[in-house]
């Protein structure tokens, strides 16, 4: 029994080393995305600024009409270890009030519930902080005031852009405000275009190793 002990022990070690080699060798070789590999389950509070333009950075002023709103949206992102990572979200989105509806002013504003796939890169640094980003997201709106026809709306997001930490064993990430915040654009089929700041926080756990 001692000695299959041993021998277990011994082949578990052999394994951790073999597995610390390899990520050791990714690292050497430059690939620092093998770092962030597998899929993760989020959840993610998101603040946003929405206007019909802002100035440019760093004055970053919201030009015309607009507002705010804040967003509850959890679900799944998949990194594929060289630098590709889906997202599958869903969420609630909340805009501040009053609001026209009809003819009689609502005090508190539209609640949207959407779903959202986006494919996008990311770049993972030495320290293991990453950003993501650099593709579209496309959404579709099940649930909203059907006077501004979104029941099935379909919105388009560019310019969007996360950036986070990597856990030990990257087994958990954490979402934090970007160093320097990007100005996103969102487009529905229904002809409606708007640009946004919005600030992302939010955690990441591992459930699958691919």
């Amino acid at each position: 029994m001692r000695t299959q002990g041993l021998i277990a022990s011994t082949f578990a070690a052999c394994l951790l080393s073999l597995m610390a080699g390899s990520a050791i060798a990714d690292n050497d070789s430059g690939n620092l995305n093998a770092l962030l590999k597998g899929t993760y389950r989020y959840t993610m509070m998101v603040s946003c600024s929405q206007s019909a333009a802002f100035t440019a950075l760093p004055d970053l002023q919201p030009i015309g009409g607009g507002g705010g709103n804040t967003a509850h949206t959890n679900g799944f992102l998949t990194y594929d270890g060289l630098g590709n990572v889906t997202v599958d979200q869903r969420g609630i989105v909340i805009a501040p009030g009053p609001y026209s509806f009809g003819e009689m002013p609502v005090s508190v504003g539209p609640v949207v519930w959407d779903k959202q796939h986006c494919d996008w890169k990311y770049t993972v640094n030495r320290d293991r902080t990453f950003t993501q980003g650099d593709g579209n997201c496309l959404g579709f709106d099940k649930y909203g005031p059907v006077e501004f026809g979104i029941p099935g709306e379909q919105v388009v997001v560019t310019n969007m852009r996360w950036e986070g930490q990597i856990g030990v064993g990257g087994q958990m990430l954490i979402f934090n405000q970007q160093v320097e915040p990007s100005i996103e654009t969102l487009t529905t089929n229904t002809g409606f275009t708007t640009q946004r700041v919005c600030g992302y926080t939010g955690t990441a756990v591992r459930i699958l190793r691919k």
